[in-house]
């Protein structure tokens, strides 16, 4: 993780230049979960990060789609992108409670075994 994100690793809030720090590698797909998360949570309340990562994204992919065959809709493709991103983050979210659940599940089942075991002694 680079140094500049050493004082946040436990919470999801970065600043403006945080941000636009993280845009370049966002839009190749090389942000881990954690900084992806931190990208979305702030430009959902940063209407300049928003645009500059738009402006980026629109850029990098309107150049590749000329490439591929010069037919693209770059809002199109922009908004799938985040919300692929957003899903990502949901899942991961989602695995993790269920994870934790299964974690109390299994504890209280052990638990319940040591009492049966106890009690039967």
């Amino acid at each position: 993780m680079p140094p500049y994100f050493s004082r946040m690793k436990n919470h999801l809030e970065i600043t403006h230049k945080e941000a636009l720090k993280l845009i370049p590698d966002f839009i190749t797909g090389q942000l881990t979960l954690q900084e992806t998360e931190m990208l979305m949570n702030h430009i959902d309340h940063c209407p300049d990060c928003k645009e500059e990562l738009a402006i980026n994204f629109l850029i990098s992919a309107g150049l590749a789609g000329l490439e591929r065959d010069g037919n693209i809709n770059l809002q199109e493709e922009l908004d799938q992108t985040l919300e692929n991103a957003r899903h990502k983050i949901r899942m991961h979210h989602f695995l993790h409670q269920t994870i934790i659940a299964l974690e109390i599940v299994g504890i209280v089942a052990l638990l319940a075994v040591a009492v049966w075991i106890i009690v039967r002694l």
